[in-house]
Parts: C-alpha cells; sequence; structure tokens
C-alpha cells in the first residue's frame, strides 16, 4: 500500500483547475481513506463535505516500559542533566524501527516533556509504517504544553489557543530555549525586532531577547504578531500565516501576482517551498488540534480562508 502525499493532492487541485471534478473527486476520495489526518487529507474532507470527528487526548499506556530505563530518565531528571536524558533518550529510540517499538518509549518522552524528539522520531518512520497509526498517537503529536500562558494569550488578543498551538508546533516543536538562524527566540519564534516593536504598542514587558525564554512574555509577543497579521489581512488564514513564517510585505506581493480568489490553489504557488509547505502543515495542525478540543462533529470552517 502506498499512502498519498502531496503530489496526490497537487494532481487534484490541478484537475479541478482544468474543470475534471470527477477524476479530482475520485483522488481526495482516496487521500480521505488512506492519509486522512495529513494536510491534503483534511483538504479531502473540505473537497467531499464530510465532516470531522472529535477525538480524544487518550494517552498510550506504559505498561510497557522497561523500569531500567523509566529509572534512568527520573535520575537525570532528578540531577538536572535534561541534555544527557535526551541523549540517553535518542540513542534508545534509533533502536524504535517500528511504530510498536516507539510506543514503548512515549512514556519517557512525556516524562521529559520532549515533545520535538517524539516528533521527529514518529516522522522518521517510513509513512507506510507510520499513518495507519497516527490515530494512536493523536494525543501526542499534537500535545498542549505551556497551558496557562497559552490561554492567557489567548484571552488578551482574542486568538484560538488551537492557532496558537499550531504555530507553537510548526515553529520550534514546544522547545522553550529554542533560537533559530535568523535570530528567532523561544516557542513561537520572536526575532528582537518584532519584539521591541510589539512591546511598546501592546505594553509587554521586555528588557533583552533573554526575555524571550519566558513562556509569558513569548506567547504574548507571539500573540501580538498573530494579531496584527490578522488584522493586516483582513482574518484570512492562508494570508496571515504565510506572513507569520515570511514577511507581510512578501505575501501582500504574492496575492497580487498570483491570489486568483481560489485560497488552495494559491498555497501551490508560493514561490518559497518553505513557507508554502509551513502554511499547509499550520493548517493541518489547526484542525487537528480542534477536533481534540471539540465536542461533536464539525465540518471544514470555510469563513478562515
Amino acid at each position: 500500500v502506498i499512502y498519498p502525499g502531496g503530489m496526490l493532492g497537487q494532481l487534484a487541485i490541478a484537475l479541478e483547475k482544468m474543470g475534471k471534478e470527477k477524476k479530482a473527486e475520485a483522488l481526495w476520495m482516496d487521500i480521505y481513506k488512506k492519509n486522512p489526518y495529513s494536510y491534503y487529507g483534511i483538504i479531502s474532507r473540505l473537497k467531499l463535505n464530510k465532516p470531522f470527528e472529535p477525538l480524544d487526548r487518550s494517552p498510550i499506556s506504559s505498561e510497557h516500559v522497561k523500569d531500567e530505563e523509566s529509572k534512568v530518565i527520573d535520575f537525570f531528571i532528578s540531577t538536572d542533566e535534561l541534555k544527557l536524558a535526551k541523549k540517553f533518550l535518542s540513542k534508545k529510540s534509533t533502536y524504535a524501527k517500528n511504530i510498536s517499538e516507539l510506543k514503548s518509549l512515549i512514556p519517557l518522552y512525556n516524562k521529559l516533556k520532549w515533545h520535538k524528539g517524539l516528533l521527529n522520531k514518529f516522522y522518521s518512520i517510513e509513512a507506510v509504517q507510520r499513518v495507519p497509526h497516527t490515530k494512536d498517537f493523536f494525543n501526542h503529536l499534537f500535545p498542549t504544553p505551556f497551558k496557562f500562558h497559552v490561554e492567557k494569550a489567548s484571552k488578551k488578543f482574542n486568538i484560538e489557543k488551537e492557532l496558537i498551538y499550531s504555530i507553537t508546533r510548526q515553529e520550534s516543536a514546544f522547545e522553550l530555549y529554542s533560537r533559530s538562524f535568523a535570530e528567532a527566540y523561544g516557542p513561537m519564534q520572536i526575532t528582537p525586532e518584532n519584539a521591541s516593536r510589539l512591546s511598546k504598542k501592546f505594553n509587554i514587558v521586555y528588557n533583552s531577547p533573554a526575555d524571550l525564554f519566558s513562556p509569558q512574555v513569548n506567547f504574548l509577543m507571539g500573540s501580538a504578531l498573530l494579531k496584527k497579521l490578522q488584522e493586516r489581512f483582513n482574518d484570512q488564514f492562508i494570508f496571515y500565516v504565510a506572513a507569520y513564517n515570511a514577511s507581510k510585505n512578501s505575501v501582500e506581493r504574492w496575492a497580487q501576482e498570483r491570489y486568483n480568489g481560489d485560497p488552495l490553489q494559491f498555497i501551490e504557488l508560493i514561490p518559497y517551498n518553505e513557507t508554502k509547505n509551513y502554511v499547509k502543515l499550520v493548517l493541518r495542525n489547526y484542525i487537528n488540534y480542534k477536533r481534540l478540543n471539540s465536542k461533536g462533529p464539525f465540518y471544514f470552517p470555510k469563513d478562515i480562508l
């Protein structure tokens, strides 16, 4: 079985553009059945007018964790040797060649709150093994750390917490001390230049880049930036998410040159692959977080596009 990735989704969109609706629909149905939690799997529900069912946060059982491995992690945590703990777990993970072996290590990742390590390992497994088990891992693939700070920022700027989590997951995989080559800091990857401007406009206490490693400061800054971009792009998800990754000037230029009124076709025409993939993955994250927080079935929120 080959699980469809971007190529089938791109082909379906191209067929729609050519007016070949029935062929496109057949492709969307194939993606819907085989890879429902991917970006194109999510778009398939929009195209086929199918609802999203809510998903629960049932954790994976820890009954298969070896006691000695758990004790090693506990020792490293107690001695504040988190780097050594991650190194130990990373080495153990290199021997996890399949899903069942990775499942046995999840409680250890959880002990360390090392979301990035688990995400990297899960997505390194071949799709043919990984995709059928995505639902089993859902709670761990879409975690909700920093709840207090995310909810505070969400209320202050009237931004959905699912959106904040979706951006943060893609920016840093929730690494508090993340620092990029572009000198962006913390979970929501804020640059000092943006921080200086945002602190003045929104009265957020900020003195130096080190402040961006504070969850309270970082999530307020990131949410303030999101709010500004939402207003700039009239709440059009594709544009303000692209601008968070690239820049508002770039997105405005792309929209003028490439946008024909169809936001999904526009995504495929974004000239920077990094930004194109970023928008797709943040949209995937957003819907998946909505599923985890929903109490009942819902349809794709077309109004965000």
